[in-house]
């Protein structure tokens, strides 16, 4: 895992390389081993170091300082190295093939790169280091652009190829791994996290008002840049900037993927597929050249990860324990002690533990909102913070984690609703009614679907008649400013959520959509600020997305039981109550019990920097009252004016 950045400037701007090197520092946090540049001039293209760079990289390939290079620069790659694979100076970048100068910078794992050098070198390729990151580089000289095809794993990366005159990139199918771009004029620049290029002089940027909107009226959480001009690199997506005409294109391969369809022919091969696939992907997540570790949460998904990992640990012949990271809330209704203390015990397992206060909150909340380069909709962002910084302080440079598995097996209680829409448009009515009953609370459950169908049916009304229908339903909305509302009314048309009535198709857009982006981009910034490589079985694997992807509706939900096929593949593997579970919690936080601490303090904390959207004034005089009952649901939702407020001295924009 690492952090990549690049800039070029097709005019006269003389201070390029200081702008790559101040870029490249603001990334520090996500490769604190080694640091590497790459340098054009339009006549010579030149490899230096930084002040991180190792003695021995410097030595075996003769580095110069970056900070000696006298010339003016027409581009500029730049590389933050965490050492996960081959952690000798050989996998220092940014790489070049020598014999061609084509060139990368490249941040995630290939994690089939073993199969892929076997097939390279049968080719007549070379390789002078066991890194992921040369066979990319030979991968592109063999397949071209159609060599992501050929990635199992999480990735964005940024080549130079200096025959075509071009800088491909490109990021992996869902999104794990981020790239960033921004292009104006004479500038073009890249980089992993929107901080590095919101800090280059090069790059004029100002808040994103349209996701300001989204964030603050229509609660979206993966609504696009918070920084005006700064875009994201959509999931599944590679571009070509061309050096000589500044064209940039940008193209959908996952969209374009074709694979085999796979025919299952009855539960029972499900359940099996399901358990070999898991286990194939989660093993090839557990190769390292440094320690590996997981969090735990005490539900399913983080439960099979940490007991396939412990179980390929045991076979290893150290059998090393496998240390396993956890937020626990003692006391609290949302406490998950019990249930990883029943994953833990009688293992081969070492817990850490963290307990996370309303206090600590309070203290992290500025390093928090710089390092996710955005605010957040919740104070659940804080307990994956908090674990990211336990495995740290515990020296643990991966982590395995479960974002992913609900949207691959329908593990959302949405799912249900979609389902049940789905058996009742199918006239499965007896199957309906059998799901109904099999809810937790089948009252509670109906009403519930019966309110989402009325929710997607009134995205086709008027934008007018949704904002005034918002007005009332979300009370919090009153302290919005009238003229910003109204300047971004026709954003109330357009939808954030995938629905209908057929699963699948629900399942395959919401693996796609903003609810799994926004998780896995926090994950990438949560682990990122205490350099840790978080890998996400789930999310990364296009066999086993496939396969959960073909597997029919009737197996994720079955008589009330969401997850079921997946459930059913590790009901040996996991503990038993594990596999009785029916809640679902995840890192949350005990968030209403954090603002009785956050109350008073709230008229402090929000500013009049987002004065601009917020009727401050009346916001700050009615959390005072809110103070005589702190623990009030209305709070919950007035702690994003909280985050924006914050996020924007943060980032003083």
């Amino acid at each position: 895992m690492c952090g990549i950045c690049g800039i070029l400037n097709n005019g006269s701007y003389n201070h390029l390389v200081e702008e790559i090197v101040k870029m490249n520092t603001s990334l520090r946090h996500r490769g604190p081993d080694d640091e590497g540049y790459l340098i054009s001039n339009g006549m010579e293209i030149m490899a230096l170091g930084g002040l991180d760079t190792p003695a021995n990289v410097r030595t075996s390939y003769s580095l110069q300082s970056v900070n000696d290079y006298g010339k003016n620069a027409a581009w500029a790659f730049a590389h933050r190295r965490l050492a996960v694979l081959d952690i000798s100076e050989a996998g220092h970048q940014p790489m070049t093939l020598h014999h061609n100068q084509t060139s990368i910078v490249f941040n995630g794992e290939i994690y089939n790169h073993i199969v892929l050098r076997n097939e390279l070198t049968k080719l007549g390729y070379q390789f002078r280091s066991s890194s992921d990151t040369e066979v990319i580089l030979n991968a592109y000289l063999e397949w071209g652009t159609q060599c992501v095809h050929k990635f199992n794993g999480m990735w964005s990366f940024v080549i130079y190829d200096p025959a075509q005159q071009i800088w491909f990139g490109s990021r992996d199918r869902l999104g794990v791994k981020p790239l960033y771009y921004y292009r104006n004029g004479n500038t073009f620049a890249f980089a992993s996290e929107q901080k590095a290029l919101h800090g280059c002089r090069m790059v004029k940027t100002k808040i994103n008002k349209q996701t300001t909107f989204n964030y603050l009226v229509l609660s979206h959480s993966q609504c696009g840049s918070f920084f005006e001009g700064i875009e994201e690199l959509p999931a599944g997506s590679s571009f070509i900037f061309n050096l000589p005409s500044h064209q940039l294109t940008i193209m959908d391969y996952y969209q374009n993927e074709k694979r085999k369809k796979i025919g299952i022919k009855s539960y029972d091969e499900a359940v099996r597929l399901v358990y070999e696939q898991i286990k194939k992907t989660v093993s090839l997540r557990m190769v390292a050249d440094v320690e590996v570790g997981s969090c735990l949460s005490g539900g399913i998904d983080s439960t099979i990860i940490v007991k396939l990992a412990e179980s390929i640990l045991n076979q290893s012949p150290t059998q090393t324990p496998l240390k396993v990271f956890s937020a626990i809330y003692p006391g609290s209704k949302i406490d998950e002690h019990k249930w990883i203390k029943e994953v833990v015990k009688d293992s081969n397992l070492v817990p850490y533990y963290t307990q996370p206060t309303g206090n600590d909150l309070v203290c992290d909340i500025y390093d928090m909102l710089y390092y996710a380069d955005s605010p957040m909709l919740s104070t659940s962002t804080y307990s994956q913070y908090r674990v990211m910084k336990l495995a740290n302080e515990n020296r643990v440079k991966v982590l395995l984690d479960g974002q992913g598995a609900d949207e691959l097996f329908a593990g959302y209680e949405v799912c249900n609703w979609v389902y049940w829409n789905q058996l009742l448009k199918t006239y499965k009515i007896s199957t309906l009614f059998n799901e109904i009953n099999h809810a937790s609370n089948p009252a509670s459950s109906t009403k519930e679907w019966i309110r989402q169908n009325l929710k997607y049916a009134a995205r086709h009304l008027p934008a007018k008649i949704i904002q005034q229908l918002s007005e009332i339903t979300v009370w919090e909305n009153r302290y919005i400013q009238n003229d910003f509302k109204n300047s971004s009314i026709t954003l109330y048309k357009k939808t954030s959520f995938p629905y209908g009535s057929d699963l699948n198709q629900f399942l395959k857009a919401y693996t796609h959509g903003e609810k799994l982006q926004a998780m896995l981009r926090l994950e990438d910034r949560m682990s990122m600020r205490f350099s840790i490589e978080s890998r996400t079985p789930f999310a990364d694997d296009p066999d086993l997305i496939h396969l959960a992807q073909s597997i029919p509706a009737e197996y994720k939900i079955k008589s009330g039981i969401r997850k079921k096929v997946l459930r059913d593949a590790f009901n040996t593997t996991i503990p038993t109550p594990i596999f009785n579970r029916r809640d679902k919690i995840g890192f949350e936080t005990p968030e209403q019990e954090w603002i009785k601490t956050l109350t008073p303090l709230l008229p402090e904390l929000i500013t009049d920097n987002i004065e601009e959207f917020v009727n401050v004034k009346q916001l700050k005089q009615d959390i005072t009252l809110f103070g005589h009952n702190p623990s009030s649901s209305k709070m919950s939702r007035i702690l994003r004016y909280f985050y924006l407020s914050q996020w924007r001295k943060a980032y003083n924009i």
